[in-house]
């Protein structure tokens, strides 16, 4: 099964995340809230600090953040915390 970086756990990531864990995947997920981060470790998934440290290793990165402004900050900012270095298209 893939390693995935997951962004955002809010009420829509939470469970998509869940989702992915039940069907065997690797998670290293990243949230501002800790008590969501929590929630997904105690099923399975790896606790990141960072958005990059989630990324770090992942075959994929799924986001599901506020709005496209956000994406584009962890993705594509100057400040990213994120550093695509290949982008593969699916």
């Amino acid at each position: 099964m893939a390693t995935i970086a997951f962004l955002g756990l809010g009420q829509m990531g939470s469970p998509m995340a869940n989702n992915l864990l039940q069907k065997g995947h690797s998670l290293q997920v990243f949230d501002v809230n800790a008590q969501a981060v929590d929630a997904l470790v105690t099923q399975g998934a790896t606790a990141a600090q960072t958005p990059a440290e989630a990324a770090a290793g992942a075959e994929f990165i799924i986001t599901m953040l506020p709005n496209g402004d956000i994406v584009r900050q962890v993705l594509l900012g100057k400040k990213a915390s994120v550093r695509l270095f290949h982008l593969t298209r699916y």
